[in-house]
């Protein structure tokens, strides 16, 4: 990678590895892909907004990051990573506050579980229906989920 970083999300797209986000506690890191073919780190579009802590998965070929903390609070904000043009777009947040949450993608939906400031919420999206708080399990923070 082209800068030290921690707090970082990590996710595979077509062949190519995305970190985002993370710092060294004074600086916040943006945006990088590594192609896995060619060997190299590349430097890609900066996010909306400057954020670490946050949750990432692939859905429909698209990177959503989810939640974060902005570096004063907590936030349920959405940005999608679309490779294809290299662009970021806003998207509806969450209904829930949160970071370091985990999450999966599942049967064309993403499950964003607890983390800070959510506590015990699991929320589901679904394109076309967006957000829905689905459950409560008691609270849970600093982990990761995956789907087989």
């Amino acid at each position: 990678m082209n800068s030290v970083r921690s707090y970082a999300s990590v996710a595979l797209l077509n062949g190519e590895v995305y970190v985002f986000g993370g710092g060294d506690g004074r600086t916040w890191y943006n945006t990088e892909n590594f192609d896995c073919r060619m060997r190299y780190w590349e430097q890609i579009a900066s996010r909306n907004s400057k954020r670490t802590c946050y949750s990432l998965v692939v859905l429909n070929g698209k990177l959503y990051a989810l939640g974060a903390y902005d570096g004063s609070t907590m936030v349920s904000s959405i940005e999608i990573y679309n490779s294809r043009i290299d662009s970021w777009m806003r998207a509806d947040p969450m209904k829930q506050t949160r970071g370091y949450s985990a999450a999966a993608v599942l049967k064309e939906s993403i499950y964003v579980v607890a983390g800070v400031a959510a506590g015990d919420k699991v929320e589901c999206y679904k394109e076309g229906r967006g957000w829905e708080v689905i459950d409560v399990m008691g609270k849970r923070s600093f982990m990761s989920a995956f789907t087989l």
